[in-house]
């Protein structure tokens, strides 16, 4: 059939438009997508990123764990001299080690009220209690247990007393009671290293 002239001269412009907007059509779709190397690079460095950051990003995490435990046994500490200063009698704070019925290494924290530096159920009062969560445990050195901090009502404390602990890659903190006379409670990093000396540098985490 053929198409009379006046016809065909209105179709060719519509024809002629339609098949450019297929064409831009078919041009936009081929550059929404990736290529198979575009992709491989992507994920190459997103590899990268991954190996650097994952590693910084657990060690933040063991850090904040141990410094969160230091945190609970220096409020114990802390509860304790309270404790000693508001009343007539000593409040103290001693560590439980590992047993059969106490799985985990744990502090207790009570007031003397019998005043003899021994925790008694129904004699002494208790202050609180905190278990070292699991993959931290308490450094005991030459396999002694720390001695018990027993603050006086006057505030002051018996004897120096400080606690380490640990966790499974050897990141090491100390909590310490001292001077004597104010019984003041800090933390400090201990870093790696045979000398096993306090930081003066700036800390080395594992």
């Amino acid at each position: 059939m053929r198409l009379r002239p006046a016809v065909a001269g209105r179709l060719a412009p519509a024809l002629l438009y339609a098949g450019l907007a297929m064409k831009s059509r078919t041009f936009v779709h081929r550059r929404s997508g990736f290529t198979l190397v575009e992709l491989l690079v992507g994920f190459a460095i997103l590899a990268t990123l991954m190996l650097i950051a994952v590693p910084e990003m657990l060690q933040r995490i063991r850090e904040a764990n141990l410094r969160s435990a230091a945190e609970q046994v220096s409020s114990l500490l802390r509860v304790a001299r309270l404790e000693g200063v508001r009343g007539v009698r000593p409040g103290i704070v001693e560590t439980l080690p590992w047993s059969e019925e106490r799985p985990l290494e744990s502090f207790r924290a009570f007031a003397d009220i019998d005043r003899d530096n021994v925790y008694t159920a129904g004699a002494d009062r208790l202050l609180g209690t905190y278990d070292l969560p699991s993959g931290i445990e308490l450094v005991e050195p030459d396999g002694l247990k720390p001695g018990p901090a027993v603050f006086q009502p006057t505030g002051a404390i018996q004897n120096v007393v400080w606690v380490d602990i640990r966790d499974g890659r050897g990141n090491e903190l100390r909590i310490e009671v001292s001077p004597t006379a104010t019984a003041r409670v800090t933390v400090w990093k201990l870093n790696p290293g045979p000398a096993h000396v306090l930081d003066t540098l700036p800390e080395e985490w594992l």
